[in-house]
């Protein structure tokens, strides 16, 4: 039986991207190179960010491009959108969605302007609060 080539350069990606997350010296270091690994390994991903509620605060912790930060942006100030409710679900949901001008009903406010970003589908993931020691 002929190995999947797919899975196979999938998995040498995740195992490069272990390595490379394993290696960065701060936390921050570690979540800038978690999107820019989103980008590479996503098909059609051109941009990321990483949105996380901190003391109650929605704020951007790391993003490819200013359209990312924007976005969040535009969500918090909004109080609705993918990434935001994503955060704050009591149940974890995954938001795909293929073409944005189909979820304007949830996120009235939000798909028109993330239209305007240039943002035609989007994925939003939940962030499992991560606990890091004092120093």
């Amino acid at each position: 039986m002929a190995r999947d080539r797919g899975a196979e350069s999938l998995a040498t990606s995740l195992a490069q991207m272990a390595r490379d997350l394993l290696g960065q010296d701060t936390v921050q270091d570690t979540l800038d190179r978690i999107v820019t690994h989103a980008v590479s390994l996503v098909e059609v991903c051109e941009f990321a960010g990483l949105l996380a509620v901190e003391g109650g605060r929605p704020r951007t912790l790391a993003a490819t491009a200013d359209a990312a930060c924007e976005s969040d942006r535009i969500q918090v100030e909004l109080g609705e959108g993918p990434c935001l409710d994503s955060t704050r679900q009591h149940v974890q949901m995954v938001y795909r969605i293929d073409d944005i001008d189909t979820v304007e009903d949830r996120w009235p406010r939000y798909a028109p302007k993330a239209r305007e970003l240039g943002i035609g589908s989007r994925i939003a993931l939940p962030r499992r609060k991560i606990s890091t020691p004092s120093r």
